[in-house]
This record gives structure tokens, sequence and C-alpha cells, in this order.
């Protein structure tokens, strides 16, 4: 099992599914993520940049009220479908997108997924994505221990080469002298609850200083 910190994160999944859905017809990739946001935004993206192949691709997610379990391609939401893995059948290359979220309890909700789909397909794969491949508390999320799903990071592109190749923008964050109260603000998988930051920074009075 690998993962991949990188930008630009679409693009591997779109190469996966040209890869290996296409040439082995059977074979099935599955992308899994931990929000309704990320799973219409890891569809959409995928679609748009291979839309010859947008009949392969469907979407699970509670939050968004769709269900395409039989897809070959399904893009699925955590919250809607680790308690009925069974139901998504044989998987040949697991792709999570956001991968830091992946908790090192094996109870957890990724564990179980993962768990289950390797019960059914002991040759499945695992793809991990992200930006971040580090978690606050327990540190790198790869690596030789048995808590960590992920043995190596495979590939790393870092901002200073993407900006140097033309890729991204120089980011230009000038001081406000503003600082927020963030107390308040829950943390849930070593990560700032979104629900608890949106109204502190959506503010209209932070907003026009």
């Amino acid at each position: 099992m690998y993962c991949k910190a990188e930008s630009g994160k679409h693009g591997i999944i779109l190469k996966q599914s040209a890869q290996i859905t296409l040439p082995i017809w059977e074979a099935r990739i599955v992308v899994v993520t931990q929000s309704k946001k990320l799973v219409q935004q890891d569809y959409e993206k995928t679609c748009n940049l291979w839309p010859e192949g947008m009949h392969l691709f469907g979407i699970n997610s509670a939050g968004l009220r769709k269900r395409a379990t039989k897809s070959q391609v399904p893009f699925f939401g955590i919250q809607s479908v680790y308690k009925n893995a069974k139901a998504i059948d044989k998987v040949n290359l697991l792709i999570v997108d956001e991968c830091h979220r992946i908790e090192l309890k094996k109870s957890k909700q990724y564990r179980t997924f993962i768990n289950v789909l390797l019960e059914i397909n002991p040759n499945m794969r695992v793809c991990g994505l992200t930006a971040t491949p580090f978690r606050m508390k327990t540190g790198l999320i790869y690596g030789p221990s048995q808590d960590q799903l992920f043995d190596d990071l495979v590939y790393k592109a870092n901002t200073k080469e993407l900006i140097a190749q033309g890729y991204i923008s120089k980011p230009v964050c000038p001081g406000t002298g503003l600082v927020q109260d963030l107390d308040k603000v829950r943390i849930r998988s070593d990560e700032f609850v979104e629900e608890d930051l949106d109204p502190i920074f959506q503010d209209n009075e932070l907003i026009r200083k």
C-alpha cells in the first residue's frame, strides 16, 4: 500500500482509471473520501479530464442523494459506505483521497471499510492521495509500523517545484494584523471541524477588513 503527496490528485485518479479499468475490463476502482463536497469535486474534475470515460463513473453519497454502488469507478463518501462495504463486492484498486484522514484504530470508519474489502479481495491495492502526509498527534502516515496503513511515500511534488514549473502561482500573503479566536473550534481526526470554522472566517466584518 502506498500514498502519494502531490498536487493535481484528480489526474492520478484519471490515469489509474484509464490504465487499469479499460485494458482489463473486469477490473474495478473505488475512490473514497470523507465529505460530500470532495466526492462531488473528485467526480466532476475526473469527468472533465476524461469525458469519454464518464459512463464508467458514478457517485454514492447519502449527502448528495446519489447511489451508484455498481459503477465501475464509483466515488464514495466514507460515511455512506463503511457499514455496508460487502455490498460493493470485489474491488481491485481503492483510491483514498485525503488519506491522512485514515484513523490508526482498526475499528474506525476507514479501517473497517478497507478490512472488509480486503476480505473480499486480499489482492486489492490501496493508493492514498494527500497534500499533507503527516498527522499532528502521530507523525507520518506511512512507515514500517503495523498501525500505519501505507508502507511508503511513492511521490512528492513540493510547492517550490510547482511554482517554478508554472503549475501554481507564487503565493502573496500580506499581513492583516487580525487574530481569530479558535478556542471553540472542535478538532476531529486531528483536523479543525469545517462547520465550526466557516462562521468565523465568513464573517462579513472580517472579510471587509
